[in-house]
């Protein structure tokens, strides 16, 4: 299962696996304290939760890492 594979990993290392797969990230949204909201990431950033939208699509949840 490709959520088992990703999950914790870095979001270079989640896109490898992804794309590797055939599939591709439909989005990816930042968790972050209320004061520190933002939508930029970076490929260091740990992915929390994967949600596959349909057959191709995955939407990531990831965090920048203390």
């Amino acid at each position: 299962m490709l959520i088992d594979k990703i999950l914790g990993l870095t979001l270079r290392e989640a896109k490898e696996i992804i794309e590797h797969e055939g599939k591709y990230i439909y989005s990816v949204h930042v968790t972050s304290p209320p004061r520190e909201r933002t939508n930029e990431y970076e490929d260091y950033y740990r992915v929390l939760n994967v949600k596959e939208l349909d057959e191709s699509n995955i939407k990531l949840i990831v965090c920048k890492p203390l």
